[in-house]
């Protein structure tokens, strides 16, 4: 793996927060063809957010961003996938990071997009909050279920990683922020708190004693990497097939989609209340 560049020198790419400038460096992490990129620039802030949000806090000298970037996402081909900025996610002036493996499970939310698989979802969600850390992270996405309907919200109660198997102790779950867990159940109608298999196999978690109900390729990587940074994370998913089901005419992937973008309309709001109150504590 190159090195070229990872390791410039300190000032040459700043973090500022609140002094009218968010510097940052666009840097090949990888040699052309795959890894990933980082995508940024230096740039005045509020030339940045007139750009992007066309908006720009008043009374701060011209632009205050407090967390402000287009993160690390994986490569394709000879470019990357777009992940945007992640300043106002949700409305208000809370800043919380939504992470899905795909743009398309975003919903068209500013956000990363931090690739399909738990390597993928580790290495880009690690280098993003590297760079910057937001007061929160929701991870969403769609997932499989075994024995429950279609279109069901969940909410991690617990991610596994069902791929293990060392003859030494390893980490293998973690647990959501408990505060956001229960604000993002709180506001989804029927959204319910259940374990969530991580595997880089789908349709495996059938074959694995006790496997979690809900299983997914991301989640676990995404909540260990911002435990490890000290980032309070929740994970959302929505059932769109039965675990093992190979034909995929039976899937609804829109469906769960939609369902999905419903889910978010709703728990967005309540993980910025829920971030806000932390902060008053």
């Amino acid at each position: 793996m190159s090195r070229r560049s990872f390791e410039a020198p300190a000032e040459e790419h700043p973090f500022h927060v609140g002094d009218g400038s968010v510097d940052l460096v666009l840097e090949r992490l990888l040699g052309p063809g795959g890894g990933l990129v980082t995508a940024a620039a230096v740039v005045p802030a509020a030339a940045r957010c007139e750009r992007t949000c066309g908006e720009s806090e008043p009374g701060d000298g011209g632009g205050r961003l407090t967390a402000f970037h287009r993160a690390i996402v994986p490569r394709r081909g000879h470019g990357a996938i777009a992940a945007g900025p992640y300043d106002r996610v949700v409305t208000g002036r809370q800043e919380v990071l939504l992470v899905a493996a795909t743009p398309t499970e975003l919903g068209g939310r500013p956000g990363l997009a931090c690739g399909i698989g738990p390597v993928e979802a580790a290495v880009a969600v690690a280098a993003s909050l590297s760079v910057a850390r937001p007061p929160a992270v929701v991870h969403v996405g769609i997932a499989g279920g075994r024995g429950l309907p279609i279109g069901t919200v969940v909410v991690g109660e617990r991610s596994r990683y069902v791929d293990l198997a060392a003859a030494i102790p390893v980490v293998a779950c973690v647990d959501p922020d408990g505060a956001l867990a229960a604000a993002v159940a709180a506001a989804v109608p029927g959204a319910r708190r259940l374990p969530i298999a991580t595997t880089a196999a789908v349709g495996t978690c059938g074959t694995v004693a006790d496997a979690p109900p809900v299983e997914a390729m991301e989640g676990f990587a995404v909540l260990r990497a911002c435990a490890l940074a000290g980032v309070p994370a929740v994970e959302l998913r929505v059932i769109s097939n039965e675990i093992g089901e190979v034909d995929r005419s039976q899937w609804d992937v829109p469906g769960a989609l939609a369902r999905l973008d419903d889910a978010l309309a709703l728990a967005l709001p309540a993980v910025e209340r829920a971030v806000g109150a932390a902060r008053r504590r």
